[in-house]
């Protein structure tokens, strides 16, 4: 990948292309936070590991 922006952007692709098929009819959107939003110390392999994440946010539909 030519930066973190796509592979981040990548992994988020994935995943909405494998839930997809059980949401089928609902809007998905994706978006890749790359290094912006780390939640642990990239310094170490544990958290390069856990900063290696796709987070799901479900908001309810509009009007309800």
């Amino acid at each position: 990948f030519p930066s973190n922006w796509h592979l981040s952007q990548a992994r988020a692709e994935s995943v909405a292309a494998a839930l997809a098929p059980q949401l089928a009819g609902l809007r998905i959107e994706t978006e890749g936070r790359a290094e912006s939003e780390p939640v642990a110390t990239n310094d170490t392999p544990e958290g390069r590991a856990r900063n290696r994440r796709v987070e799901i946010i479900v908001f309810p539909a509009a009007g309800n």
